[in-house]
């Protein structure tokens, strides 16, 4: 059902650079419970067991949550919601996106540089949750 209402309410980029908010007709705020791996490098082989929580504030046009703090949706489409500040010189920084027929999450935070390594890897299944009051 939530991809449906997802993919119904999907927006397209426009050329001039519209925002999100001017782009898309969807809920303000999805709320995500989710379950699943948290990797680190080499040097600390296996993935943990985690839980994260995450919001996506498609009005707002930021992804919060799952540990990371805010971070910027990038692109919004039928099938992907794509986050983080992935590309950005220097530092720390992150590349996440949600699959929106499975809600499947996927976020790497790489490393200062070219952030060729990563710092951490989370895969993610999740489902909709309540909105907390």
């Amino acid at each position: 059902m939530f991809a449906r209402l997802l993919i119904i309410c999907a927006c397209a980029w426009t050329a001039s650079g519209a925002s999100i908010v001017e782009t898309v007709d969807a809920p303000e705020r999805l709320h995500l419970t989710c379950s699943g791996t948290l990797a680190t490098p080499a040097d600390r082989p296996g993935a943990s067991d985690i839980t994260a929580d995450g919001v996506v504030d498609v009005a707002g046009g930021s992804v919060y949550g799952f540990g990371l703090g805010g971070q910027p949706i990038r692109a919004l489409d039928a099938e992907e919601i794509a986050f983080g500040d992935a590309g950005q010189s220097g530092g720390r920084w992150i590349d996440g996106s949600i699959d929106r027929g499975t809600l499947e999450t996927r976020i790497t935070v790489y490393g200062g540089g070219d952030g060729a390594d990563p710092l951490m890897v989370m895969r993610l299944a999740c489902r909709i949750a309540a909105a907390s009051t």
